[in-house]
């Protein structure tokens, strides 16, 4: 409680839960690198963009029922909420009750870390903008990450009914994690993970940019110690090769999905086993962790 306010007391005698949420278009780097200000107080979560045929859009646009489904969605989502907090008021859930494993609690870490190193704040030579990325800051202490994916696992097990976190609160986990690293870099991961490696002249392609723009992109994320790139030559279109760190060497080839298997069915899901000849470096484990992702809009959420 405070009296420094002009119209008298402020503040709560309470605790009190607070958490926002948003939802917005996809976010541009530059903002992303404004955003690490802030440090890791803001995660995302993408959901699927599915484009509709020319059919679907003209009997869309003879509708006049738009207004039904944002009603629709009210409803759902106000009737889930009352039920929930009615079988579990605020603060009556010890955490501890919903038991995490040393193993998931790994799990838990190593997506931490890898939105820790994938958020790092990438300086250029001439400035946030100039010509080539030079040096990244040291990451953030992931421990508040650590403890906001608790929180997430744990409430995602809760929703399903279960008392124990398992891999299916993991993937949402897994969403997040890779949701929340800047979009330009997102994609980079989400090839890392399909197959442990990606050349400047794949992703160029896969992303329709000019091959210029691919190497300053897969140099950034070598930057941010995720990847270790090695170097092309433009003049023979030789292409630069960002292949997993050691480090992070458990992302590859981990299960793919569209949405989240528990929320929306095992049969959603969709496994990537291409690239089966890619050998990480010696010493490193193929598939230590699990890693799920989704493509489309941002939905940023804080806590």
């Amino acid at each position: 409680m405070s009296d420094s306010g002009v119209h008298g007391q402020r503040g709560y005698g309470c605790d009190v839960v607070f958490n926002w949420l948003g939802a917005t278009t996809p976010l541009p780097a530059k903002t992303h690198r404004m955003m690490y200000q802030l440090g890791t107080r803001l995660l995302f979560f993408e959901t699927p963009s599915q484009q509709p045929t020319e059919e679907e859009l003209t009997a869309y646009a003879e509708r006049d029922d738009s207004a039904n489904a944002e009603c629709e969605c009210q409803a759902v989502v106000n009737a889930f909420a009352i039920d929930f907090f009615t079988r579990h008021p605020v603060g009556s859930v010890e955490p501890k009750s919903v038991v995490v494993s040393k193993e998931m609690a790994r799990s838990l870490t190593r997506y931490a870390t890898l939105l820790s190193y994938g958020r790092r704040e990438v300086r250029y030579s001439d400035g946030d903008w100039g010509s080539e990325p030079t040096v990244a800051s040291e990451p953030e202490g992931p421990y508040k990450i650590v403890n906001y994916f608790k929180e997430l696992a744990r409430a995602h097990a809760l929703i399903h009914g279960r008392n124990v976190v398992t891999d299916a609160d993991l993937d949402m986990v897994a969403s997040i994690a890779v949701s929340s690293i800047p979009k330009h870099l997102r994609h980079i991961v989400r090839e890392l993970q399909r197959n442990g490696s990606v050349t400047s002249s794949h992703y160029a392609k896969l992303r329709a940019i000019c091959a210029p723009t691919a190497r300053c992109h897969l140099e950034e994320l070598a930057l941010t110690e995720i990847g270790v790139l090695k170097k092309g030559t433009p003049a023979t279109n030789e292409p630069d090769t960002l292949t997993l760190a050691p480090s992070f060497s458990w992302l590859y080839r981990a299960p793919l999905n569209t949405k989240c298997s528990a929320c929306a069915g095992e049969e959603e899901m969709t496994l990537d086993r291409g690239h089966l000849a890619f050998k990480l470096p010696s010493g490193t484990s193929s598939n230590e962790g699990r890693s799920q992702v989704l493509e489309g809009q941002s939905i940023g959420t804080a806590g």
